[in-house]
């Protein structure tokens, strides 16, 4: 074993305790990627049985999602191409539109978004900074994990309006896919602090990602109001998707 340390939580590596990504052979504790020792023992010994962490996991459901994309937009150009548009550049701006789209997600998949964060009155900036990162260390102590903001950046998304106040979310840059899952998977854990129980942590998500959803919910709801039941938004391989609970 090379590491010394897990490469989610920078903890100092056992090997009993240790398991190795089968694609990008970093190395976790079992207790960063939510294995048990019997789980470690299971993988190690038997035969063909192996485990990836969960950036390479998240990075075969984005390719997956990745896919659905590039179907949607051949769609759109055969259906353009039946109107006879004018198409001599339409293939390179639809290339560069999943180029970016990709470049975009991937680099906001190291951030999360904290919402519900008052807003500070202090008139000094670098008070209202001080004040802010002392909040989102209150919100990152009630998580199982450890966080040092003191080297992470972190701001507000959009311009404060004095004339109609509205709470703006934070965007931290936590650089660190391993964490931020970590995070996303304990933000429920707020709920149980009365102080921070309205605090929200969401993923960063892109322009197009948010439409999506947005639309999808819009239809969920459509499809409720005509009667269907048992119907909600789960993700498979990363894509919502509507589906029945029954």
């Amino acid at each position: 074993m090379s590491e010394t340390c897990c490469c989610g939580c920078q903890t100092k590596l056992e090997e009993a305790k240790s398991i190795m990504c089968f694609f990008c052979k970093k190395y976790f504790l079992n207790s960063c990627v939510g294995l048990t020792v019997t789980d470690l023992k299971s993988i190690k010994t038997k035969r063909g049985l192996t485990w990836c962490c969960e950036n390479c996991d998240n990075i075969g459901k984005e390719i997956i999602e990745m896919k659905s994309l590039i179907t949607t937009l051949t769609k759109e150009v055969a259906s353009l191409k039946n109107e006879k548009t004018n198409l001599p550049n339409l293939n390179n701006a639809i290339v560069e539109d999943i180029i970016q789209e990709i470049n975009d997600r991937e680099a906001r998949k190291t951030n999360v978004l904290i919402f519900n964060i008052d807003e500070t009155e202090m008139e000094n900036r670098q008070d209202r900074i001080n004040g802010e990162k002392t909040k989102i260390e209150e919100v990152f102590a009630a998580l199982p994990i450890e966080i040092n903001m003191n080297t992470k950046k972190f701001y507000r998304l959009g311009k404060f309006n004095n004339q109609a106040p509205k709470t703006r979310p934070i965007k931290v840059e936590i650089n660190n896919v391993n964490i931020v899952q970590n995070i996303l998977r304990s933000s429920r854990n707020l709920k149980n602090h009365e102080s921070l129980k309205n605090i929200v942590i969401a993923a960063d998500k892109t322009k197009r990602q948010q439409t999506h959803y947005k639309e999808l919910k819009a239809e969920l709801n459509n499809r409720i109001s005509s009667g269907e039941s048992n119907l909600t938004i789960k993700y498979r391989n990363g894509v919502p998707v509507i589906i029945s609970e029954n």
